[in-house]
């Protein structure tokens, strides 16, 4: 609509098109898939997002008791073998097999201990669900929200089917960054050599005090010639304190051994605090670790650096400082990839920048939009760098952004409705730099 400009004043006219600018998003929002517990059952078959410990324990359930079986061999002394039941007379020797929880509501808590934020979780059961670790990547994608991917589970063979069903979304350029766990310094082979995984090793032990009451703790092969049927501790109590008492005591030792768990929990939370304190561009190493009371290996010098060739990242004791992360290597053994941080502010560039993106679809594929798109970038590349996460003494040698006819652009490829944006960013050294190719499908 033309404005009347016969008097004189001043006048506005409303542009219609799109504002464009690219925001820094969330760097670290994970996903754990475990053995969560949820207290509702409209909760275990979806993704669910949860603030802090606080909604964890709302939603979930983070105090299951453990259990445990003893089986006891009651033999009858020689003296009385052959009397009838009722006066034999006994002796007993028995085993103790203790069996803990899911681990993931501990996993958790480490998380938020060690600066984690808002996360998601997906509760499965069980590994060999099949039909439901099929449909993950597809849940992952809906969310949107979800940068860092981790299994927090002690099972290497859980794992394993969680990491096979997370594989191919990690190559697909969709920014997630998987952390996985190594069980005894090998890397996991379905994600080995991506510069989209960090492998971290070893476990962490953990204090644990187990909750497990005399109804927990089965018995059986247990028989004193009575027609008594003991089938818990509390049943053989009441039967045969003395020897209960013994058992108990056992127990006891076995309620506080403390838990070994994988890293990758409490590592999402170290990303969290680094990303929000320092900027995605540092990596997440060299910080000390709460919460966890030891490692269950003590890698020495030697060994960490066979681990590095591995692309293993190791979390080591030292007397002076506790347990540190001392390694930030990806999976991708080249020059371009091999280190977290570089991968990681490369995937969170490629986000915003897609994203910023969005509402030029159906714009005019031509100059005027071009100019709009390019100085958008390049505002974004400029905070950047003026934040340091970029290389370079001056801005032309820490970024570039190119589009145009002749350009990045074939008249050929403008006539098919692509805009394609080329990035370059000096991620490590000053004029150095890592092409990023950007199409965006415009109207036809």
């Amino acid at each position: 609509m033309s404005t009347d400009t016969a008097v004189p004043g001043v006048y506005i006219e409303e542009d219609a098109s799109p504002a464009i600018s690219v925001s820094a998003g969330a760097t670290a929002v994970p996903l754990f898939i475990a053995r969560f517990t949820p207290r509702k059952s409209e909760l275990k078959d979806v993704i669910t997002r949860i603030g802090s410990w606080l909604d964890y324990t709302t939603l979930f359930d983070s105090n299951e008791p453990s259990s445990a079986t003893v089986t006891v061999r009651s033999t009858p002394s020689e003296a009385t073998a052959h009397n009838d039941e009722k006066t034999k007379r006994y002796t007993y020797n028995y085993e103790i097999e203790l069996v803990d929880p899911p681990t993931a509501s501990v996993a958790l808590r480490l998380y938020f201990q060690n600066g984690g934020g808002p996360c998601y979780l997906y509760p499965l059961a069980t590994s060999d669900d099949k039909h439901r670790l099929a449909a993950l990547p597809g849940l992952i994608d809906e969310v949107g929200e979800i940068t860092l991917l981790a299994c927090p589970e002690p099972d290497e063979a859980y794992r394993t089917a969680v990491y096979g069903a997370l594989a191919n979304s990690l190559d697909k350029h969709k920014g997630y960054f998987l952390l996985a766990d190594s069980a005894n310094g090998d890397v996991p082979s379905s994600v080995s050599n991506s510069a989209q995984v960090a492998v971290y090793y070893p476990n962490l032990m953990m204090p644990y005090t187990r909750t497990l009451g005399d109804n927990q703790v089965a018995v059986t092969g247990y028989t004193d010639g009575s027609d008594t049927t003991i089938a818990t501790l509390a049943d053989l109590l009441k039967a045969n304190a003395d020897f209960a008492g013994q058992i108990d005591k056992d127990l006891a030792e076995k309620r506080n051994v403390p838990l070994s768990l994988p890293p990758s929990a409490l590592m999402a939370g170290v990303y969290n605090r680094t990303d929000g304190e320092r900027g995605v561009w540092k990596a997440p190493a060299n910080v000390v670790l709460s919460g966890a009371s030891d490692v269950s290996v003590r890698v020495t010098n030697e060994q960490q650096a066979e681990l590095n060739q591995k692309g293993i990242n190791v979390i080591r004791h030292f007397s002076d400082r506790g347990l540190v992360v001392w390694g930030s290597r990806t999976q991708k053994d080249d020059d371009d990839w091999r280190y977290i941080p570089v991968r990681r502010l490369f995937d969170a560039a490629e986000r915003d920048i897609k994203k910023a993106l969005q509402p030029m679809v159906f714009e005019p594929n031509s100059q005027p939009t071009w100019k709009r798109v390019q100085a958008a970038i390049d505002n974004y590349l400029h905070r950047l760098w003026q934040q340091g996460a970029l290389a370079g003494n001056k801005a032309e040698e820490a970024y570039f952004v190119r589009v145009g006819k002749g350009i990045t652009m074939t008249q050929d490829e403008i006539n098919q409705g692509q805009m394609i944006v080329q990035v370059g960013m000096a991620a490590v050294r000053p004029a150095e730099f890592i092409i990023l190719k950007f199409t965006q499908n415009m109207s036809q």
